[in-house]
């Protein structure tokens, strides 16, 4: 079997997905950077931590799977308000920065969260989605915002 097909059989084992939903999975996590070849590799080493990081993300991803039936213009306010406060978090950590005074760390967090608020709701976007390619959209919108708020959590420690 080459690497694709062992990569299908670990996603399928791992959730029980078939079909479109499978394909979502495979894609999301291509462009979070985990290729098939190490989704095709045994476990122990550094490749099985890296294949054990993607099962652990495949339990993460159930808003692919189904349609939710939450209000898609309820959700644009939310995300709007959201961005509305990121944008203020980063203008006061860059006031911060330029004026010495105040704190980073406070500010760093404030990125996080919003980040954080963010991500959250687009994943709810990615599963009010009827339509593959606008879950993948949706969730690959989630996934910049989270990593966002893992950079802004690290600029704390």
């Amino acid at each position: 079997m080459d690497h694709e097909a062992e990569a299908r059989a670990f996603i399928a084992d791992t959730t029980g997905w078939d079909g479109e939903t499978l394909d979502l999975a495979l894609t999301v996590l291509r462009d979070e950077g985990t290729s098939d070849y190490y989704l095709d590799a045994k476990t122990g080493g550094p490749i099985g931590d890296i294949r054990e990081k993607a099962r652990g993300r495949l339990a993460g991803m159930s808003h692919l799977r189904g349609v939710s039936g939450e209000d898609l213009a309820a959700l644009w306010a939310d995300i709007q308000q959201a961005s509305a406060v990121l944008i203020k978090a980063k203008s006061q950590a860059y006031a911060t920065m330029k004026s010495g005074y105040g704190s980073p760390e406070d500010d760093a967090a404030a990125i996080d969260a919003a980040a954080h608020a963010l991500a959250q709701l687009w994943r709810r976007v990615a599963a009010a989605q009827s339509e593959p390619w606008q879950k993948l959209a949706a969730h690959h919108t989630a996934s910049q915002f989270a990593s966002e708020a893992r950079t802004a959590r690290n600029r704390t420690r």
